[in-house]
């Protein structure tokens, strides 16, 4: 697929090759035909083909037609996630155009989960939030939006995050929507951005107030996932909060910069997903060169060993990837740092 696509794929971790022998049909040729399939695994993920009279499960053959339990409980235990790393403009109206665009591009390639970028709706920065505020209710744009074209996709929406006015302040906000398109929450960012370099200043409590709630969103039965905005990745007793809660990933919509994004930005995602044993996801915006504020782009997603198992360059792009939750039960069996806590040395007194 050319880069022009935009399309970022995986990397598979290995190839397994399955062999399959069919009889020659020709009666005067009594040799055997062997028919080759390449079947990437990506760790322990699987691939569902678009039309298959089978599918291929690590090196194995299950039939779906088939009473096949731990079949189909691996189908309720994987999921396709998308990031859609998107340009932002300066029109509100475009884009949340955009977003619905590919928000509906990711349903169409059987994404169940789609994730955008931090302040999707308006260009990053102080001077913007107050302009582009809205609430987080019907009858507001982007709210509606969302709403829309989730229930028209029947998909999962971390609508990125969006400066949001309430009662009288301004936050830094992400709404969460299922897939019949009710909001199911709503996470306002708990650590403010703030950087001092030779090159960058910005401080986002000079305009926004800080949210002070972070519970887990419950997905698909007794899976569950976290969420933070941003800055809120570097500080890992919250997403350890998640954790200990009983989440199996960890969403981030972001937009690190041309200075902390080389730097940090895959570090970060690496980190947060090792120190808690689970997928890691952080959607940015794409970068803009002649925009204020230039985001890194490179939106990834991380597994529960710290492996990237995907992640875009600098543009317009889709970041795709098949999750398996199992791999947070194995990950979390191989290495049990959380049944190894030490809470006789110490302990953290978790806000509700």
């Amino acid at each position: 697929m050319s880069s022009s696509e935009g399309i970022s794929r995986y990397v598979p971790s290995n190839i397994c090759f399955l062999f399959l022998f069919y009889p020659s049909t020709r009666s005067s040729d009594q040799s055997v035909i062997a028919i080759v399939f390449t079947v990437f695994i990506y760790s322990r993920h699987y691939t569902v083909l678009k039309n298959p009279s089978c599918y291929f499960c690590a090196g194995k053959i299950a039939d779906p037609n088939k009473d096949n339990a731990s079949f189909r409980h691996k189908l309720e235990e994987t999921m396709r996630v998308t990031l859609c790393q998107m340009v932002v403009e300066r029109s509100k109206e475009a884009n949340i155009r955009k977003a619905v665009e590919m928000i509906t591009a990711a349903a169409k390639r059987g994404s169940e989960f789609v994730v955008l970028p931090e302040c999707f709706n308006c260009p990053y920065g102080t001077k913007y939030f107050a302009e582009y505020a809205e609430e987080t209710r019907a009858g507001c744009p982007t709210f509606d939006a969302m709403a829309k074209v989730a229930r028209e996709n029947s998909i999962w929406i971390v609508a990125g995050s969006i400066p949001e006015r309430l009662d009288g302040k301004l936050y830094n906000s992400s709404m969460v929507f299922g897939p019949t398109g009710e909001l199911k929450h709503i996470h306002r960012k708990v650590h403010l951005f703030c950087i001092n370099t030779e090159t960058l200043k910005m401080n986002e409590g000079e305009v926004l107030s800080a949210g002070s709630i972070a519970t887990p969103v419950v997905f698909r039965d007794e899976l569950k996932f976290g969420l933070g905005i941003c800055f809120d990745i570097r500080f890992p007793l919250f997403s350890w909060k998640y954790a200990n809660e009983g989440t199996s990933f960890l969403v981030y919509p972001a937009a690190f910069n041309m200075v902390t994004g080389p730097a940090h930005w895959e570090l970060a995602a690496r980190s947060r997903a090792l120190d808690n044993q689970q997928f890691v996801m952080m959607c940015s915006p794409a970068r803009d060169t002649n925009a204020e504020y230039v985001a890194w782009g490179h939106s990834i997603i991380v597994d529960p060993m710290g492996k990237v198992l995907a992640m875009a360059d600098e543009r317009e792009t889709y970041v795709d990837a098949d999750i398996d939750f199992d791999m947070v039960k194995t990950a979390r069996n191989m290495i049990p740092i959380m049944s190894g806590v030490r809470h006789d040395l110490y302990s953290l007194n978790w806000k509700s």
